[in-house]
């Protein structure tokens, strides 16, 4: 028994079919009279109008026809918005049980009904990252910025888009997107700390000692972050760092 969502999603489709029959139907209707007319002065000059008649009827069923079956064929906006939120759900789904690349062709097949929904082009870009695909990563979660993407949002694509930089050595990139992510919530450990290593691999270690301290700052007891912090004081020779980072990791355990 259908229940009532699928019930009124299966008539929003036979409407939508609907609408689209008449301009289908009387675009071949002009076809049809127009190339009838050149008939007509030339190979049907010799006919009587009563054949004449009925072959232009048969031709206009046959118009009709014809576009009852184009119509039911194609898929319309509806349709297609089913299908990509559906494919959507089965590539979250997968990607829940680690099937990257099921999640990846559920996710593409998604793109296809619908390029314009942000989720989906931002979990393809997560898939790749997965899968090492970190160029393909870095086109999805941009293409997902530039969609209709909800403001809240926007951040969150940045800082995929970061391990995606990350991930391709472009440190300068990553540390773009990650200022941007910061703007929004400064006090973000995990970010500092990134763009911390960013400042760090195009050589700006004074941003990089920057936020590595704000990152130690804003979480004490986490290893990652004063792991940072020693790299950047050792390479840069800030002795004080290293001899707080030694008390402290006496008294911390792995993540």
């Amino acid at each position: 028994i259908l229940n009532f969502t699928s019930i009124q999603r299966r008539k929003q489709v036979v409407i939508s079919k609907w609408r689209t029959l008449p301009p289908l139907y009387w675009s071949l209707v002009v076809s049809i009279l127009t190339v009838f007319s050149v008939l007509q002065s030339t190979a049907l000059s010799g006919w009587s109008p009563k054949r004449v008649i009925i072959l232009l009827a048969g031709l206009l069923a046959a118009a009709l026809l014809l576009a009852v079956l184009i119509a039911s064929k194609q898929k319309t906006i509806t349709e297609r918005l089913a299908s990509a939120s559906a494919l959507f759900a089965e590539a979250r789904r997968r990607f829940g049980e680690k099937d990257y690349e099921g999640a990846e062709i559920a996710a593409e097949r998604s793109i296809a009904c619908d390029d314009c929904d942000s989720r989906v082009w931002n979990l393809l870009g997560r898939i790749r990252i997965r899968m090492g695909k970190a160029a393909g990563a870095v086109d999805a979660l941009g293409k997902a910025l530039e969609v209709n993407v909800q403001p809240d949002w926007i951040a969150i694509y940045h800082h995929n888009r970061a391990i995606a930089h990350l991930l391709c050595r472009d440190y300068g990139k990553a540390k773009r997107d990650l200022d941007k992510c910061l703007a929004e919530k400064p006090r973000s450990s995990v970010r500092l700390r990134w763009r911390s290593l960013c400042s760090y691999y195009i050589d700006d270690f004074e941003s990089a000692m920057r936020d590595a301290i704000a990152c130690v700052k804003e979480a004490p007891t986490k290893v990652a972050g004063q792991s940072v912090l020693g790299l950047i004081a050792l390479s840069t020779g800030a002795s004080e760092h290293i001899k707080d980072i030694d008390k402290l990791l006496l008294h911390l355990k792995p993540e």
